[in-house]
């Protein structure tokens, strides 16, 4: 379904996503027809995209241009874009989260 939200992660402490998700990895078993777009938000606002392209390569984009801060409690959720794709399957997201520590 468009705007599906495909993955949802509450976080157990606090955290820093770096600038444009640096150390994140993503694939696929088969890419998309066109460019698919997912949407990552905190608590229901956008703090990035992961486009995959026709090839199945994984392109990572923050807002930020340093890193975002996730505080216990708050919520990452991945969302689908708006026109599904019925080629794309097996999507793998491993998005890197730094632990703040003290």
């Amino acid at each position: 379904n468009s705007l599906e939200v495909l993955s949802i992660f509450t976080s157990d402490t606090n955290y820093q996503i770096p600038a444009n998700f640096n150390g994140s990895v993503a694939s696929v078993t088969t890419p998309p027809s066109a460019s698919y777009i997912l949407d990552v938000e905190l608590n229901n606002s956008s703090i990035g995209t992961i486009t995959i392209s026709t090839s199945g390569i994984a392109t990572f984009s923050t807002i930020a241009t340093t890193y975002t801060s996730i505080k216990e409690g708050d919520v990452i959720s991945i969302i689908a874009p708006a026109t599904t794709d019925a080629s794309i399957k097996n999507i793998s997201l491993n998005i890197l989260l730094n632990v703040i520590l003290g």
